[in-house]
């Protein structure tokens, strides 16, 4: 008797990442121009939810509904259709299928936090489970996950780091025999400090950016700097893993600043240069700098393709960071917010019923 299921429910969550070392530029179908490390979260995450039905009518097309917070999006419903059928052929769900899409975040849309990540990452889980379902194949394996993360990574590039935690190689590393451009893995050798480190996010601001990282990206491709920068990149990877092995803050600290103010100087140095920086985001930074020269805290700042700056740090020292940006940061702050969050081993969900 069949086991192939014809409707039902799953659910999955995936968290946010943020890369240590960038990833900025990339080839044909997300493939990467340089390898990157990243730490997956655990408090930001987006939340998705997918009911399934089978209709008795093989010859029906799909029908594929999108609710974003609750409510209808139809140009996100048109990017899951595209992401479908761009995935279409690694799975074999039926086309008479019928779906409806939930997906929220966990933390506010208007935080500037980066969601593209996480949901493409949850998104590919609940693709990889219905696949499995209909077709009554295995999924407890670390190969299941690797072609999770590869099928994310064809939604949206950081994705695939989003699969493993606490921390993530993505892209083909000399050395590192696992590694691979098509999908991420976990990086199993880290010292214990790196088990439940600390990533303070400071909304310097929340409005769109001006140029979208989907055009970053394509723009490296005409950079006058980009192979030296790709050459750089993989030296930083093979610095940080060692770093994150040993627990060498200095070097970890280094190394996650250097790779933070280069993709922004990557930004304003390129063909068609803009700048997404904002004053208070420097203004943070020189008092970062300076905080940590003063306690011996060993905080670095890091940033995404954006204004808002990661605090990161080892547990210990919460209590004194939180303190220090009461203090002297809020004012720098949109609306004096700021996330507070932290690694995760386990950064994905999925469940069906």
């Amino acid at each position: 008797m069949s086991n192939s299921k014809q409707s039902g429910i799953i659910k999955s969550s995936a968290s946010s990442n943020i890369a240590l070392v960038k990833y900025w530029g990339k080839k044909n179908n997300q493939i990467p121009e340089n390898p990157s490390v990243s730490l997956s979260l655990s408090h930001c995450k987006t939340l998705t939810e997918a009911s399934f039905e089978i209709k008795a009518d093989k010859c029906s097309a799909s029908e594929i509904v999108f609710y974003f917070e609750g409510k209808e999006n139809v140009e996100f419903q048109q990017r899951v259709i595209k992401y479908l059928e761009t995935l279409s052929s690694f799975y074999t769900i039926p086309r008479n299928i019928k779906l409806k899409i939930n997906s929220r975040n966990t933390f506010p849309h208007s935080s500037g936090i980066a969601s593209s990540a996480s949901f493409m990452a949850s998104l590919s889980l609940i693709i990889k489970k219905l696949d499995e379902l209909i077709n009554e194949q295995s999924s407890a394996s670390l190969d299941s996950a690797k072609e999770a993360s590869k099928w994310a990574r064809m939604g949206s590039g950081s994705a695939c780091r989003s699969l493993f935690g606490p921390i993530s190689l993505w892209g083909k590393l000399e050395g590192c025999s696992e590694s691979s451009d098509e999908y991420a893995v976990p990086v199993k050798n880290y010292h214990d400090i790196f088990s439940n480190y600390r990533d303070t996010i400071l909304i310097v601001d929340s409005a769109p950016k001006n140029i979208s990282s989907q055009k970053g990206h394509q723009l490296m491709a005409k950079h006058p700097f980009k192979e030296t920068r790709y050459v750089q990149a993989r030296d930083n990877c093979h610095k940080i893993l060692k770093a994150i092995t040993t627990g060498d803050l200095e070097t970890f600290v280094k190394i996650v600043e250097n790779e933070a103010l280069m993709l922004h100087g990557l930004m304003m140095t390129g063909v068609n240069p803009y700048i997404l920086l904002k004053p208070n985001t420097l203004t943070i930074i020189d008092k970062i700098t300076k905080f940590r020269e003063n306690t011996q805290i060993p905080v670095a700042f890091t940033l995404d393709a954006g204004p808002n700056i990661h605090l990161l740090y080892p547990d210990r020292f919460h209590s004194e960071i939180l303190v220090y940006i009461q203090r002297e940061l809020l004012q720098f702050l949109e609306n004096r917010n700021f996330i507070e969050d932290q690694v995760s081993a386990t950064p994905t969900t999925i469940e069906f019923k």
